[in-house]
């Protein structure tokens, strides 16, 4: 048994709209094929982490208990698709690029490699697409969403799926 934990930190939408966004998934995915990811699990990563061990996970925590970001809201307003997955997207907000920003701290106060890709804000909503469409429809209207905490999440792989548990939330001012 590992003393390492799979973590990311995460925005984790309210529960009425992760079920807007659930079902907008399974509306799509119909068109898209794949699977739909579990209304529970969905979220926006804002950094992933790794398989951490206890002495990193209290350095991402201090630096975390250090960011005094401000909250904000989102309007995830289309549909992008990446790879064999689907996204609900949303246009950065300075706040929330500012939150990422200081997230960055984390690679040179805890001695992590820095992220190998640009931040996008977005929530995956269908994994392993089969039919990637040649057009993805419109979100007829914008999922609003209000975030006032960040997450620092573990990741576990269970024989049903994956299983993501909050493990520590900072406010949002």
């Amino acid at each position: 048994m590992s003393d390492r934990q799979r973590l990311f930190l995460a925005l984790m939408p309210e529960e009425e709209h992760r079920q807007i966004l659930h079902e907008l998934a399974r509306e799509l995915a119909s068109i898209t094929g794949g699977r739909v990811i579990p209304q529970q699990n969905l979220h926006m990563t804002l950094r992933f982490l790794g398989r951490i061990d206890q002495s990193k996970r209290e350095c991402i925590e201090s630096v975390a208990d250090s960011i005094h970001a401000i909250s904000f809201d989102l309007d995830f307003n289309e549909f992008a698709r990446r790879r064999n997955m689907v996204w609900a997207v949303a246009p950065d907000s300075p706040r929330l690029l500012s939150l990422v920003n200081s997230l960055q701290q984390i690679d040179s106060v805890c001695g992590m490699a820095a992220a190998d890709h640009s931040f996008s804000a977005h929530i995956t909503l269908i994994r392993d697409a089969t039919r990637m469409a040649a057009q993805l429809p419109q979100i007829a209207e914008s999922v609003h969403c209000g975030f006032s905490e960040f997450l620092l999440m573990q990741s576990q792989t269970l024989p049903q799926g994956s299983q993501y548990s909050v493990v520590r939330r900072w406010p949002l001012k």
